[in-house]
């Protein structure tokens, strides 16, 4: 990545003559938790659009170096989230450029990208939450057996500690529910997808009531009464495998009697290839070469024929900008057989099978 040479400001009143950042001065000094700084924190803003400004092409690169960022994780997500903005910003003063302009809005759909992902941990367990959880529960336990009169005074305490650990548990367990049934109402993929899907939630509750049972036994059955979530999202699952079931299993009345004739060979588009293409390159973890028309259309003769690199290199300009990580822009872009097309045409296969299944597509 291209380094930059950012001159923080000494003085917030130099910031202050722009309204969102008069905004962001006001949220971080009203802030009860102490985000940030404001000072710190605008600086460490516009450091990174000048960076990212200066890497535009290199997408992954420019996350994984958010990424690595010494930050926790609420404040990444606030610094992500003020990214957006600003480099949209960026984009826009650079209108005429057409491919500065596409190439910054590529960044901050991969910048999007990950601060949905971050704000979904959000919602999760802390770092470390569980293994030190059980390993104090277990201190108290002893502590209680050995020395209850100490353990009396400290009783309060141990109760507040158990309550708010709990209650973020729980939190985590309504939020995983809620949206793995959102996730699953999108899905557009096989029948045998989607019973692994189904299978992979059954694991995840089941394990997240083994959890706390454990935390409960621990606090004598006192919280009882969050039961009926693990409950209500095992026996919701469980109903989905079975509505499912007689789709795995039965075969099509005609399938008994005679076999049906070999399916029609699928006629690919100038999409199909070009979502190929990417899911190749998302597969290997190689950046795009947005704006790079004579390479685009070099890889489009060489995948869809002589001549018909300039189709390829549009439909990539079309294409790339969606959120390949979300099924139902897939289905959009390549139509009820993507999947085939993207395994039939790709140069590395069973990379890109893989990749699939780790994105749960």
């Amino acid at each position: 990545m291209k380094k930059v040479n950012f001159i923080p400001k000494t003085d917030i009143d130099e910031y202050l003559n722009d309204d969102f950042n008069k905004e962001i001065f006001f949220n971080l000094t009203e802030s009860e938790e102490g985000i940030f700084e404001p000072l710190e924190f605008l600086n460490l803003l516009y450091e990174q659009v000048e960076i990212i400004k200066a890497n535009k092409e290199k997408h992954s690169a420019v996350v994984k170096h958010l990424l690595g960022l010494e930050l926790d994780k609420t404040k990444l997500y606030y610094l992500l989230l003020c990214l957006e903005v600003r480099v949209i910003k960026a984009s826009n003063t650079a209108y005429e450029d057409n491919e500065t302009y596409f190439k910054l809005n590529t960044c901050v759909d991969f910048i999007k990208r990950e601060r949905e992902k971050l704000e979904a941990k959000l919602h999760t367990i802390p770092d470390g939450f569980e293994n030190n959880l059980e390993e104090y529960l277990k201190e108290l336990d002893l502590f209680q057996k050995n020395e209850p009169e100490k353990y009396e005074n400290f009783k309060e305490i141990f109760d507040s500690i158990k309550n708010t650990s709990l209650s973020k548990f729980i939190e985590y367990i309504e939020f995983l529910f809620e949206k793995s049934k959102r996730d699953y109402s999108g899905l557009t993929v096989s029948v045998a997808r989607k019973e692994i899907f189904i299978r992979e939630q059954l694991e995840i509750y089941t394990q997240a009531n083994h959890r706390f049972q454990n935390f409960n036994d621990y606090a004598n059955n006192t919280f009882n009464k969050y039961q009926p979530i693990f409950t209500e999202a095992l026996e919701y699952w469980k109903a989905e495998l079975d509505n499912l079931k007689p789709s795995v299993t039965a075969l099509p009345p005609q399938q008994t009697e005679e076999p049906k004739p070999e399916q029609e060979t699928i006629r690919y588009t100038a999409k199909h290839y070009v979502l190929a293409y990417l899911s190749e390159c998302n597969a290997k973890g190689k950046s795009f070469p947005i704006g790079q028309k004579k390479e685009l259309e070099k890889i489009g003769n060489e995948k869809m024929g002589a001549g018909k690199g300039n189709r390829f290199y549009k439909v990539f300009n079309e294409v790339v900008s969606k959120d390949l990580n979300v099924e139902k822009n897939l289905f959009e872009i390549g139509g009820e057989y993507w999947r085939k097309a993207v395994i039939e045409l790709s140069n590395t296969p069973e990379l890109v099978e893989n990749y699939l299944q780790s994105k749960q597509l």
